[in-house]
């Protein structure tokens, strides 16, 4: 976890709005066009989405996560938050899909119909954390 001068960091808001944009897009995919939005298009989308929205809120808070991965977003967010294991769980699954360990061959996994279910879903979960807790703090729009 970074912690910066305790400061909320400029255009963080930005960073949420685009998550919101990013897994409104993952969403209205698979559901309108599942032809298009492949199980990997999808998935690629709403870790994004997750990433730019929780990294919005820390950047609010003036904090900034180790790295980008969804363990280390998850870590930040618990240290800004407090204990959150169901959703870490489920960021961790989403870990789960590429192994990005300099030391191993890359892997990648593609996502069941289940695993997209799940992923989407934790997308959804991740919004409403952030837009509660933005709804919570004195002049979050500001």
């Amino acid at each position: 976890m970074e912690e910066t001068s305790g400061k909320r960091l400029p255009d963080w808001h930005r960073y949420v709005r685009d998550g919101e944009a990013y897994l409104g897009t993952a969403l209205q995919g698979a559901a309108k066009r599942p032809g298009v939005f492949t199980p990997e298009i999808l998935l690629g989308l709403t870790a994004m989405a997750i990433e730019k929205l929780i990294m919005g809120l820390l950047m609010r808070h003036g904090q900034l996560a180790e790295n980008h991965t969804m363990a280390d977003l998850a870590a930040a967010l618990e240290h800004l938050l407090g204990p959150l294991p169901a959703l870490v769980g489920e960021l961790l699954f989403l870990d789960s899909f590429q192994d990005l360990c300099p030391l191993t061959p890359f892997e990648r996994r593609e996502p069941s119909a289940d695993d997209l279910a799940r992923i989407l879903a934790t997308g959804c979960q991740v919004q409403a954390l952030v837009t509660k807790t933005l709804a919570g703090c004195a002049g979050a729009a500001a």
